[in-house]
């Protein structure tokens, strides 16, 4: 743990120069008493240690500043060792910094993934109020007679659901469809890329509070 204590002189000079502070109090005491047991008196052997020691303040900014010094040339040091054993064994060397950096690289994008899904709230109004509405499939209705859970709706459950709970909710419908299609943008003439389309419901943007960049978004009459 040197690095550490190394590390503690520079972001925490309040306490070690507290610490030096201590010490050269501790030494001075001990000169003192020692003065006081060949028969000098407290003043005569508090003032010979202080002498002895250079005056008290002076004492503790050299004790500091080498204490500086002595952590800078020990990096310098360090790095330079380092540095050699890299050039030593270059191929050992090289798969360590590689490992490293592709479990950085794996370590950043799946905090990026997890921020984006989990951390990161939703670019919609009062993303914790949205739901996702299911229903329990009978068992005669599901593959091995086994009760399911299920999102799909009708057009008319959809409506039905919308107009009973409108004093409650907001309810809009989504659908995604299952293949990808192929779409142009006028970003990249000539080159196509598959997308999946989705639709939504009449109001659905105004509920989630989205706004269109250009043009205007689609509203319920376009049902």
């Amino acid at each position: 743990m040197a690095w550490l204590n190394r590390l503690t002189t520079i972001l925490r000079p309040a306490r070690v120069r507290g610490e030096i502070e201590e010490e050269l109090r501790y030494h001075i005491n001990a000169r003192a008493a020692d003065n006081v047991a060949r028969g000098m008196s407290p003043a005569e052997a508090r003032a010979d240690a202080v002498r002895r020691f250079g005056g008290a303040t002076v004492a503790l900014d050299r004790s500091y500043e080498a204490n500086i010094f002595i952590w800078l040339e020990t990096i310098l040091q360090d790095f330079r060792f380092g540095l050699r054993m890299i050039v030593k064994y270059r191929t050992a060397s090289f798969a360590a910094i590689a490992s490293l950096a592709l479990a950085i690289g794996a370590c950043s994008a799946a905090f990026t993934l997890i921020d984006a899904l989990i951390f990161r709230p939703l670019p919609v109004s009062d993303p914790s109020q949205l739901f996702d509405i299911a229903r329990v499939m009978p068992a005669f209705l599901s593959p091995g007679n086994q009760p399911r859970e299920s999102d799909s709706f009708s057009y008319p459950q959809y409506e039905l659901l919308r107009d009973t709970a409108r004093a409650d909710a907001d309810i809009f419908a989504m659908n995604l469809s299952g293949s990808l299609q192929p779409a142009l943008f006028d970003e990249s003439p000539g080159a196509s890329e598959n997308i999946r389309v989705e639709s939504i419901s009449g109001r659905g943007f105004d509920i989630l509070g989205v706004t269109a960049a250009l043009g205007r978004l689609i509203q319920p009459e376009d049902d």
